[in-house]
């Protein structure tokens, strides 16, 4: 018996047990053989489920599934491939011509098939290269080929299948003919497992592999074969708890002296019904092994899959549902944000798709908590936030009775021990003060010259943007003119780069403060704009950033920003305008309603270093400024209304460009400006 086979027999009694909810024959009146027959005629449904997809990992004979589907779609085929792991193919996927691969020991045997006509497949004809997708980085590393990697795969595609049997996904006794769907407003879609490893930052050792089956739903099709673009009225739009939620949070339980706990949801989409049209699942033919044959075998989706467009919303929908229930009340600010009352005690939970934040006050935690395990699947318990550390999103929360210390170490080094494995040269960064080039070497590097590391430009990219967002506010603008090289990069770009890693190489132990303040007094929210400061474009930047500050004048950052205005201004004043606009409609709104939803509301003032942006902003638009940009004059008027509108509490004031805090986020400082704007933060 080969491995594959072994490991099968191990793992198959722990897959669907009876107590799951596709176990349940709900037919009480069935007679006993009968019932025992169907039960029997499940398991053997299931097992060829597991079966199919732990051969595909094996080193034997590859599956392989030839079907002639009548609506028009594409093959199945199942295979193990080097650069992509075990997956679901289809026609599509290749060439009109396609290539099927019986590997065996000693031989490959090799076979040509024409690909069906059909209208409505998409065969590529153009000459140019085609190259992979730009990838940004991840916390979890991507997979693509399971070989290299010495990790228990057919453990967690075993645990991943177990927990869509438990959850209902689909169920294996509706698996129809494609030509039976009676729905004519259905979808038809293709899944396939991905592969990753979490928390592979805190290195291989405490990596966790995991399997995933998702649904291909970039590729939707209708129950005649058509390729289906969805419009924005057809998908729920929702969005995870905004980190300007998750800092509000921490700063509300410092304050007010609550515990913070956090945990995660297990396989949380699993937990939603999937709603609006049927979606049906294309399963492969040889997962059909009792019963009569089937051509086009597909079997009807019954909850979110991962991977389908409108998942994540039915999830949120499903979720705040739950919560409503359990006496939460979503704020309008951000409705991923949740606030419960009890007498004079406020309660307060950020949800970030399947992470918790819970801030209560320790007499209440527990109840809190097993009302949250009941709803929802939560396997490994909460977590407190204390001084030993605890990791939420990647990121680690250290709390001592005066602060909260939010870092990310070991993804720092992970970033920096990437870009070394890219570079590989051997030699040792260079130390640096600032996470900017010096000015003096600019002139020295062409910006008409490719760079080395444009292929994994993006991935960097996007590791130091998590990086920057979440914890590192000093590296942001940085990475905000990084970012602008993408689509064009250069020896400059790299210059730019490595500069960038050598800094947080420098800092990595170094992370985000938030101070646990007396009674809050003010939100005080700094704006600025570096006027035509893009090179290429003209653009300006734009920087801001805000703080809670109580009695004592002492502070603690919510929320901070860098990035390129969309519109070029002809003058510093609009400019500035522009950035104020973006700072209130960003920051200084969203976090007054959150303030003001959780009983804390606040007065508002907003800093800015230019007085003729202050005085336009006073006097409103007239029609001396009829020269000024659409965008510069719909602003200013925006600007107008708010600030003179007293019930609202904001004012505006002015700040020496040498105070105002949000210069760091709009240009490179000197060493000296930028170490003084860096402690402020």
């Amino acid at each position: 018996m080969n491995e594959a086979a072994h490991e099968f027999t191990r793992i198959k009694s722990a897959i669907w047990e009876p107590q799951g909810s596709i176990d349940h024959i709900s037919n009480t009146d069935q007679d006993p053989d009968e019932a025992n027959g169907q039960q029997s005629l499940v398991d053997r449904h299931r097992e060829a489920l597991l079966e199919n997809t732990i051969r595909a990992l094996d080193d034997g004979p590859t599956i392989v599934h030839d079907n002639e589907d009548t609506c028009g779609d594409e093959e199945w085929t199942i295979r193990n491939s080097d650069d992509d792991g075990p997956q679901l193919l289809t026609s599509s996927d290749s060439t009109s011509k396609k290539e099927v691969s019986f590997q065996h020991e000693d031989n490959t045997q090799h076979r040509e098939e024409t690909a069906p006509d059909d209208p409505l497949e998409t065969v590529r004809r153009s000459a140019r290269i085609k190259r992979a997708p730009r990838q940004f980085g991840l916390l979890t590393k991507p997979v693509k080929s399971i070989k290299d990697w010495p990790y228990d795969w057919k453990a967690a595609i075993a645990n991943e299948l177990s927990a869509h049997a438990k959850a209902g996904t689909f169920d294996i006794q509706e698996i129809i003919e494609h030509d039976d769907i009676t729905e004519r407003d259905a979808q038809v879609v293709r899944f396939r497992f991905i592969y990753g490893l979490k928390n592979w930052e805190l290195g291989p050792a405490r990596a966790t592999p995991k399997a995933r089956l998702v649904a291909q739903g970039c590729n939707l099709r209708s129950v005649e074969g058509a390729q289906l673009i969805l419009s924005n009225e057809e998908i729920p739009y929702e969005v995870p708890a905004s980190l300007q939620a998750l800092r509000v949070t921490l700063n509300f339980a410092l304050s007010h002296g609550h515990e913070i706990w956090i945990s995660d949801i297990d396989y949380a989409y699993l937990h939603a019904p999937l709603l609006g049209p049927a979606v049906y699942m294309r399963v492969p033919q040889d997962m059909v092994k009792v019963g009569p044959a089937k051509i086009a075998p597909v079997v009807r989706l019954r909850k979110a899959l991962y991977g389908l467009p409108r998942s994540g919303g039915d999830y949120n929908q499903y979720a705040r549902e739950q919560l409503k229930q359990l006496g939460w009340t979503p704020t309008n600010a951000d409705r991923n944000l949740y606030v419960r009352r009890s007498g004079d005690e406020t309660y307060m939970l950020a949800l970030y798709v399947d992470d918790i934040l819970l801030a209560a006050p320790q007499l209440h935690q527990t109840k809190l908590q097993n009302e949250l395990k009941e709803t929802f699947t939560i396997q490994k318990g909460f977590q407190k936030v204390d001084d030993k550390g605890t990791r939420y999103m990647g990121m680690n929360f250290v709390r001592t009775n005066d602060q909260i210390v939010v870092s990310l170490p070991e993804y720092t080094k992970h970033v920096v021990d990437e870009f070394k494995l890219l570079r590989n040269t051997g030699e040792s960064l260079k130390w640096a003060n600032t996470p900017y080039l010096n000015k003096m070497n600019k002139k020295d590097l062409r910006l008409d010259e490719a760079g080395e590391y444009e292929e994994k430009a993006a991935k960097f990219i996007g590791m130091l943007l998590w990086l920057a967002r979440t914890a590192r506010p000093d590296v942001i603008t940085a990475v905000a003119l990084l970012s602008r090289h993408t689509h064009s990069w250069s020896k400059y770009a790299d210059a730019m780069l490595t500069r960038i890693i050598e800094y947080i190489d420098r800092t990595a132990t170094e992370g985000l403060t938030i101070k646990k303040l007396g009674k809050w007094r003010a939100m005080r929210a700094y704006s600025d704009a570096d006027h035509a400061g893009c090179l290429f474009t003209s653009k300006s930047t734009t920087g801001y950033c805000c703080f809670l500050e109580d009695g004592n004048g002492k502070r603690s950052i919510i929320d901070w920003s860098s990035s390129k205005q969309g519109a070029v201004f002809d003058s510093t004043a609009a400019s500035e305008i522009y950035a104020l606009s973006v700072t209130l409609k960003a920051a200084v709104l969203p976090i007054s309603m959150m303030l003001d939803e959780v009983g804390k509301p606040l007065p508002v003032t907003v800093y800015c270093d230019n007085e003729a942006a202050i005085k336009d902003t006073q006097h409103g638009y007239s029609k001396k400024l009829r020269y000024m940009h659409k965008i510069a004059r719909v602003s200013l008027c925006f600007l107008h209304d708010l600030f003179f509108n007293k019930e609202l509490g904001l004012c505006l004031e002015y700040v020496h460009t040498s105070e105002n805090v949000a210069d760091i986020f709009t240009k490179q400082l000197a060493a000296a400006e930028f170490t003084k704007h860096r402690s402020q933060l």
